[in-house]
């Protein structure tokens, strides 16, 4: 991305707030983006050591533009505090943007960035 930093936007690939449902009660997932109510990182934590593992499993960030922020939020009903099914990768590929991922961890097992 060749924009400067204060033009561009810092997104969760996976929204917080779906990293927190995830860490309390799974159950609780939107059922509009998600067909299923199990886990998706092995939650609710049961531990601190347990918090760390969902953590570094679904928290991953990316670049966007302030106009792509924008049109993720509006590509889906519930896409600005979930993700269809765990998959936030699935949110850009849906609003059509092209994510530039800030730091792909190879620990992030399971999650795989379009870049």
């Amino acid at each position: 991305m060749r924009l400067p930093l204060e033009q561009r936007v810092v997104e969760h690939v996976v929204p917080m707030k779906r990293i927190i449902i995830e860490i309390v009660d799974p159950r609780q997932a939107d059922p509009r983006s998600n067909t299923s109510h199990s886990p998706i990182a092995g939650g609710p934590a049961g531990s601190p050591e347990h918090l760390i593992k969902i953590f570094d499993r679904l928290l991953q960030k990316c670049w966007v533009t302030e106009e792509e922020h924008d049109r993720l939020n509006r590509a889906g009903r519930s896409f600005q505090w979930d993700a269809p099914n765990g998959d936030g990768w699935s949110r850009y590929k849906k609003a059509q943007i092209n994510v530039h991922a800030v730091c792909v961890r190879p620990e992030s097992v399971g999650v795989e960035s379009p870049v």
